[in-house]
């Protein structure tokens, strides 16, 4: 060690010593005009003398670790809840879609018998009401459906004496048939009536509502005295068969 610091070292611990037991030395005397490193306590003896330190700054520490996370505090209050907007316009009307596919023929009921009178060709015990069959139409589709075909025109007549000469109303009797199982029905048969009306007799294939060469208006002055019935085929299956045969109640 050089002996100019051991001389420096020695004489800072006597200003030490001095400046603790003269009480009434001013710090003005002995502050210098030139500030000293921050964090450093200095003196001199006269204020023309180079300021001596007594403390150095040693080496900067590591960082400490890093503290617990403190605990979450309470969750806050819900804020209210926002007005509702207003509904906005109507959009405009999209495009009609593309229709869809039409589903099959439903299966045919089971037909019902002709009503309160008589079975046809029957005879009323009292003398009232008398049915008459008419014309049988047959018809055979080797192959189907047929849809829309007219088959010819059943005609029912009342009788031309006794006392049931008059029409009072009719119908059609429509059976379907296959040649391969006689006596089974043709669930997937559809025959419906295109038109069936009273009037008057002409053929075996026709009946007029008006006399025969009246005009366009006329009204008849005769009583109906048969009846006709119209089929038309809606599905027929191939290989089946169909009959029909109109028929007319009569009475005085």
């Amino acid at each position: 060690m050089r002996s100019n610091r051991l001389i420096r070292i020695a004489t800072l611990a006597a200003a030490s010593l001095i400046v603790a037991a003269v009480a009434g030395l001013s710090w003005a005397q002995a502050r210098s005009t030139s500030k000293a490193p921050a964090g450093r306590q200095c003196l001199r003896y006269d204020t023309d003398d180079t300021p001596q330190c007594l403390t150095r700054f040693g080496p900067r520490g590591g960082a400490g670790e890093r503290g617990d996370t403190g605990r979450q505090g309470p969750r806050g209050a819900v804020g209210l809840l926002g007005l509702i907007g207003p509904l906005g316009p109507l959009g405009a009307q999209g495009p009609t879609g593309a229709q869809g596919i039409q589903g099959i023929q439903g299966i045919q009921g089971v037909q019902g018998g002709p009503g309160v009178f008589l079975s046809p060709g029957g005879f009323d015990p009292n003398g009232q009401i008398e049915t008459v069959i008419g014309t049988q139409i047959q018809a055979a589709f080797p192959s189907g459906p047929a849809t829309g075909t007219e088959l010819p025109p059943s005609v029912a007549r009342c009788p031309n004496s006794g006392i049931d000469r008059q029409a009072f109303d009719g119908g059609a009797i429509i059976t379907t048939s296959d040649p391969n199982n006689p006596g089974q029905p043709t669930n997937d048969d559809v025959v419906g009536l295109e038109s069936s009306f009273p009037g008057l007799y002409v053929s075996q294939t026709e009946v007029d509502p008006l006399p025969i060469g009246a005009k366009a208006g006329a009204r008849s002055i005769q009583a109906a005295n048969a009846y006709e019935a119209l089929a038309v085929v809606s599905s027929m299956h191939s290989g089946d068969n169909v009959t029909v045969q109109a028929y007319v109640l009569c009475g005085p």
